[in-house]
């Protein structure tokens, strides 16, 4: 799917989807740290972290309204900046493959929170005291270059355009919990549900039908990924059929965190 700016901001449409989401983000991402960190009476003294695993620009441009907003990543460094003092024990890792939209992070950094030092934040892991990690890498290799990192209570935000592969989410959850009832990690998994029904520009939605014989070449392409969401095809029975749009949408989110 190809990529489109507006300024630094990536393009995208939806003010009950991305405007919704990012704002949610931004008020739950306080909500969360001001809880992980130990809160007021302990001085936020916990060490926590925020990884943005599809960190985009950090800005969102919303098509419907004209306006630029920021994305979650803008929320993560927006919680790291504002009130510095009590943040200094938070973590925000940005990690973001497209180089495009990892050229223009960078510059909404500088333009924003100038007071971050892009030059470090992208640098040496070792010796970045800025707490805040710029890391322009696959997602095999960010979680090789943060294993060393104390990352204390650590939320993961999976946010790729239409839904996250769950060998990625396999493979993050491996990384992070290495034995039974490991606790402090945490996951949000946005998934673009409409998208899956409705369909968008050249991704042609969902067939209303499990029988493999009455789908359309672009409707099997759809089926392939969404395969490789659900990490297998046990999803097609309960989704693929004629039920209501609304019906089938929670049912796609119940079968992906099932």
């Amino acid at each position: 799917m190809p990529l489109d700016f507006v300024g630094d901001a990536i393009c995208l449409s939806g003010l009950t989807g991305t405007k919704l989401k990012c704002d949610v983000i931004g008020v739950y991402y306080s909500f969360w740290w001001n809880i992980t960190s130990g809160g007021p009476k302990v001085g936020h003294r916990y060490p926590t972290a925020i990884v943005e695993l599809n960190a985009a620009t950090g800005e969102d441009y919303i098509e419907e309204t004209r306006e630029t907003v920021l994305g979650s990543a803008g929320h993560a460094l927006e919680l790291k900046v504002g009130e510095a003092p009590k943040k200094a024990n938070l973590k925000v890792v940005l990690v973001e493959e497209h180089p495009a939209c990892y050229a223009h992070l960078k510059n909404v950094i500088r333009r924003r929170w100038s007071g971050i030092s892009v030059r470090e934040a992208e640098g040496p892991i070792t010796s970045n005291t800025s707490n805040v990690y710029l890391l322009n890498k696959s997602l095999d290799e960010a979680l090789d270059a943060i294993r060393n990192l104390k990352l204390g209570n650590v939320l993961f935000f999976f946010d790729p355009l239409r839904g996250v592969k769950y060998t990625t989410i396999k493979s993050v959850a491996s990384n992070r919990m290495r034995y039974l009832f490991q606790i402090r990690t945490e996951f949000i998994i946005f998934v673009f549900t409409s998208d899956w029904f409705l369909g968008r520009d050249d991704f042609s939605p969902l067939p209303s039908t499990s029988k493999k014989s009455s789908w359309s070449s672009d409707e099997e392409k759809t089926v392939s990924e969404a395969d490789v969401l659900f990490g297998n095809t046990q999803w097609r029975n309960h989704i693929l059929n004629d039920n209501p749009i609304k019906d089938k949408e929670r049912m796609l989110i119940e079968r992906s965190i099932g």
